[in-house]
């Protein structure tokens, strides 16, 4: 842990029964896409397709639409939309 906060990175290193206890560690974005992708919230989970597009830059929660970050709207309204307009020319495109 780095200053207080705990990091996706160290989060998702921590065993499963300690994530639920640690989240509220985490950066209200960082808990957000938590709770969308944790695997023991399975009921609750939701296919966040920003995960899948070609234009993601590695595994950053970024992409050439938000080189500096996507905002829980930004990821949001992707999902809901999958042929929202991301900005910059971008659109949501899947991986092969």
């Amino acid at each position: 842990m780095a200053g207080g906060n705990l990091t996706a990175d160290e989060f998702w290193k921590l065993p499963p029964e300690e994530r639920w206890k640690r989240c509220g560690e985490l950066s209200e974005h960082e808990a957000f896409v938590m709770r969308l992708t944790d695997p023991g919230n399975a009921k609750k989970r939701v296919y966040i397709p920003c995960n899948d597009c070609v234009h993601r830059i590695e595994k950053k929660l970024a992409c050439k639409a938000h080189p500096n970050g996507m905002t829980q709207e930004d990821i949001r309204a992707v999902i809901d939309d999958h042929n929202y307009d991301c900005g910059n020319g971008y659109k949501f495109e899947k991986r092969k």
